[in-house]
């Protein structure tokens, strides 16, 4: 599927979400590549304009997923009873299930995974990989084929996808060798850049796909790796050097002390201190944080990746979110291990968690617009993003998302035109106008779909339905119970 416009098109919305807050009759034109290049408020219609009658959203990036791992949703509520459970003994389901998976089997589970995406508003996805041998951790022929799989995937679905092959190359800290049921992430230096290399070539001419780096953590790339691949010279192929770099960090309280045993520092601070830290990075959880931590981290500049659902099933932790913001810090969300694949839900959730730790309301909004830290005024006003909450969470969500897979979203010049329609037959949505589109999308929505969703400009669901629905529900289908019966 196509998600490219073969001609410049303008669009006047009934009332869309910009930058500077709700707007009625938002007039934008993109150009033939898909990109935003005026945008007028309350503009009037122009002969040749396609009128969108709803609320529009900006799409959400996603930019932490795990794709695969949508096999195994709802599959881990089970334990021995009178043990305890905990993201380790977690972790060991997950890899059972990576080491079932075919080609085709990773295809039709992350198609249907973006697919689930586009139909609860997020608009691109950042594809945390490391699924890269066979299930006997034997090289493909093509080391980038598993690669290729879910990247095909997202394209057939119309996603626009940040593919981020992982280096995974050690089991804890102090270079432990992986174990057995690791052997499908292993690569080498070497085999990390043959990827790169080639997955830069075969998308090189295709505006859907970057291609960016991925050491896993702390714990399973070295010291030295870590500078080796992080070194804008790494790997210098046919797209931008300077690209996005994601890790996990600091997401259990088990890892924090595993760095401080073996380095004597907690692990964002090891990264800080040895790193520059930049607009460059995405820190995906980042947890658990001391107060210097959490200064530091918010003037870098960096993206914070928080995917509250996956982190409330995990029992990871809550991060320290209002000091962070309050200090200007950028977060965007991510669905994680795809328990659920809905922007709405991280969003509540994320603040809800808030609430239920600080015991007060309405604690996540964030002190950024358009990137520069904003002072919030004394009196309220419902017309600056600032003063609802879910302006202020869909904001910089689409801000620090845009920033971390390196595509920008949002009602601007520049940026691409990727969006989602409200569905005003929702009745969580009953009665909303302005902010409180905003505010009820999040905290009251009731439909489990949205209604229509463009990616660059052209339509790719119309009425809460995809062309390709029934085929891929039917392939993923297949999968699961090919793995699972």
């Amino acid at each position: 599927m196509s998600t490219i416009p073969h001609h410049h098109q303008a669009y006047l919305f009934k009332e869309a979400l910009s930058p500077h807050g709700w707007q009625k009759d938002l007039r934008i034109e993109v150009d033939q590549l898909g990109r935003i290049i005026s945008t007028q408020p309350n503009a009037e219609f122009r002969v040749g304009d396609q009128c969108i009658n709803r609320a529009v959203c900006p799409g959400i990036p996603n930019l932490h997923s795990h794709s695969f791992q949508r096999a195994i949703a709802g599959r881990t509520a089970t334990q021995l009873r009178g043990s305890q459970d905990h993201f380790w003994t977690w972790r060991e389901a997950m890899y059972q299930a990576a080491l079932k998976l075919s080609p085709e089997d990773l295809s039709a589970i992350a198609a249907q995974c973006f697919l689930e995406m586009l139909y609860n508003g997020y608009t691109s996805v950042a594809e945390f990989h490391y699924v890269h041998r066979d299930p006997q951790g034997k090289a493909y022929d093509r080391l980038s084929e598993l690669s290729e799989a879910v990247i095909d995937a997202a394209l057939m679905v119309g996603m626009p996808i940040t593919h981020l092959p992982v280096l995974y190359r050690w089991a804890g800290f102090g270079q432990k060798t992986l174990l057995e049921e690791q052997r499908r992430f292993e690569l080498n230096l070497d085999e990390y850049a043959q990827i790169i290399t080639a997955l830069d070539h075969q998308y090189q001419d295709d505006q859907r796909v970057k291609i960016a780096l991925a050491p896993h953590s702390l714990r399973a790339v070295s010291a030295d790796e870590l500078k080796i691949i992080t070194d804008p010279n790494f790997c210098p192929s046919l797209s931008e050097p300077n690209r996005v770099i994601h890790i996990h960090i600091a997401e259990q309280m088990a890892e924090v002390n595993m760095c401080l045993a073996q380095t004597g520092q907690r692990p964002v601070e090891w990264l800080m201190n040895h790193h520059d830290i930049s607009s460059r990075w995405c820190l995906v959880h980042a947890t658990h944080l001391s107060q210097e931590e959490t200064a530091h981290l918010a003037q870098s500049k960096a993206v914070v990746g928080l995917c509250p659902s996956t982190e409330a099933d995990l029992g990871d932790g809550l991060f320290p979110l209002p000091d962070f913001l309050a200090q200007g810090g950028r977060f965007g969300i991510g669905s994680d291990s795809n328990l659920r694949a809905d922007p709405t839900e991280e969003l509540r959730l994320l603040e809800w968690g808030q609430r239920l730790h600080h015991q007060k309301r309405n604690l996540a909004f964030s002190s950024l617009v358009n990137g520069q830290v904003h002072q919030a005024p004394q009196t309220k006003n419902l017309e600056n993003p600032l003063d609802s909450l879910g302006q202020s969470l869909s904001l910089a969500s689409v801000q620090g998302g845009s920033q971390a897979l390196s595509r920008p979203t949002g009602f601007f010049e520049g940026a691409w035109a990727d969006w989602f329609t409200l569905d005003e037959q929702d009745l969580g949505l009953c009665g909303a106008e302005g902010y409180l589109h905003s505010d009820q999308w999040i905290f009251a929505r009731r439909n489990s779909r949205i209604n229509d969703v463009f990616i660059a400009g052209q339509q790719v669901i119309s009425d809460g339905k995809h062309p390709l629905e029934r085929q891929i529900a039917a392939q993923f289908k297949q999968s699961i119970h090919r793995l699972f019966n």
